[in-house]
C-alpha cells in the first residue's frame, strides 16, 4: 500500500469548516489551528499599484490597516499577504467588440505581467494551555469582528472575497 507523502503545512491545522447560522447560511470558513486559534482567510483587492509612487495611496492603505487592527483590538492577529505570480496575458475576443478593443488585446496576447494577489488572515489567539476552552461569547465575537473587517474594506471601497472550503484548501497548501 502507497503511503500518503506528508506536505509541511498538513501538521499546522487542525480543521477547516464551514460555520453557518440558524438559517443555514454560511457565515464564514473557519480555519482552526492545532492550538486552538481560529482564523479567517479573506483575499482582498489591493488598493495600491505595484509601481505606485502616490504617497497619499500608501498613507490611506496605512489608515486603513490601522482602524482594521484597532477594531479587533487585543488578542487577534492580522496576517498580510502579497503573492506575485508571472502570468501571460490572455483575453478572450468576441465578435461583437470594435477594432480597437480587438487590436489591444491582440497586442498584449501572451505578454507576461506580474498578477499581485492580497490576502488577510484574521486570526483569534488564545493563551496557550493545555486544555482548550470552547467559549461562546468569544466565538461570535470573532464572527462579528471579521464582519466589521468587511465592512471597513467595503466602507473604503477596497473590493474583498472571504475565501470558502476549496479556496482556504488551496490556500493553504
Amino acid at each position: 500500500m502507497a503511503k500518503k507523502k506528508e506536505r509541511p503545512f498538513d501538521k499546522l491545522y487542525a480543521e477547516l469548516e464551514d460555520i453557518r447560522d440558524a438559517r443555514g447560511n454560511l457565515i464564514n470558513t473557519v480555519l482552526f489551528s492545532k492550538n486552538g486559534n481560529w482564523s479567517v482567510i479573506l483575499e482582498i483587492e489591493n488598493p495600491i499599484q505595484q509601481y505606485s509612487t502616490d504617497a497619499t495611496l500608501y498613507y490611506t492603505y496605512t489608515d486603513i490597516l490601522n482602524n482594521i487592527i484597532q477594531t479587533l483590538g487585543e488578542g487577534y492577529c492580522i496576517q498580510k499577504q502579497d503573492i506575485f505570480c508571472k502570468q501571460g496575458y490572455n483575453r478572450e475576443i468576441n465578435d461583437d467588440m470594435n477594432f480597437l478593443y480587438k487590436s489591444y488585446f491582440k497586442y498584449f496576447r501572451g505578454r507576461e505581467y506580474t498578477n499581485i494577489r492580497t490576502f488577510f488572515i484574521i486570526t483569534q489567539e488564545f493563551k496557550q494551555s493545555s486544555f482548550i476552552k470552547y467559549d461562546p461569547k468569544a466565538w461570535l465575537d470573532f464572527h462579528s469582528k471579521v464582519s466589521k473587517v468587511i465592512n471597513i474594506l467595503a466602507e473604503k471601497n477596497i473590493s474583498s472575497h472571504k475565501l470558502n472550503k476549496k479556496e482556504v484548501a488551496r490556500y493553504v497548501h
